[in-house]
């Protein structure tokens, strides 16, 4: 089961941002964003994923992000860190830089939201509603019975890639890792709501990417996520 959304650019400062990067206003729009939600169970996971932990991952949300960009300009001033296993762990403040982001609720006040850098650091967090607790950093989302933050998979699969202007990268987070309600995003009628998101920093500017947009841009502002509507393959 599986789901794909394609992320448009934040413009509420997009002249300004194209100026400091030094390209036009339609190069930013020709970058193409891409996301693809799975579903799947450990018979059908990748038999290269990476555990940054060992766990048994019964049933997990995949998350595979896709940017595609149309010029070398860009390339040379997209700030992508390279993989790096020995820097996998969790880190704080990963929205700084380019940040590949995820936030999930069964549509409750609470969510969750997932950060990862392409270097391989990632940070699982909780909010009991809008941006709360507005603790910065915010609370990690820790393992059940624990004080072990929830961690991720990594996909080896998109670690490298031949085409100079592509970029990508994909991981899992198991379901029974996250708060008991999340689980029942299986469920057909569930009323979850999703919004994968993206920052890309270019030279030291942020361009935000999701599927809509609140202006300015607020990746928290729910109105504007996704109902989850996994299609069947």
């Amino acid at each position: 089961m599986s789901q794909t959304f394609i992320l448009k650019l934040a413009n509420d400062s997009l002249v300004s941002d194209a100026q400091k990067i030094g390209v036009s206003v339609s190069q930013l729009q020709q970058i193409i964003v891409k996301v693809t939600v799975t579903i799947m169970d450990s018979a059908n996971a990748d038999s290269d994923t990476l555990n940054t932990i060992s766990s048994d991952m019964n049933t997990s949300l995949s998350l595979r992000y896709e940017v595609k960009l149309p010029s070398m300009t860009l390339v040379n001033q997209l700030q992508w860190p390279l993989w790096n296993k020995q820097k996998v762990g969790f880190a704080d403040y990963l929205w700084q830089q380019t940040c590949l982001e995820c936030f999930i609720t069964n549509n409750a006040a609470s969510y969750v939201e997932i950060n990862a850098s392409p270097n391989g650091q990632y940070a699982v967090y909780q909010f009991t509603d809008y941006r709360t607790p507005i603790t910065l950093p915010p609370i990690p989302l820790l393992i059940k019975g624990s004080q072990h933050p929830v961690h991720i998979q990594w996909h080896n699969k998109t670690l490298a890639s031949s085409d100079s202007l592509l970029k990508q990268r994909q991981f899992s987070i198991a379901l029974d890792r996250l708060p008991d309600s999340m689980p029942r995003i299986l469920n057909s009628n569930s009323t979850a709501l999703i919004h994968p998101c993206v920052i890309l920093n270019f030279s030291g500017t942020p361009l935000y990417f999701a599927t809509e947009h609140a202006t300015p841009a607020d990746f928290h502002q729910r109105q504007h996520w996704s109902k989850l509507q996994l299609n069947k393959e």
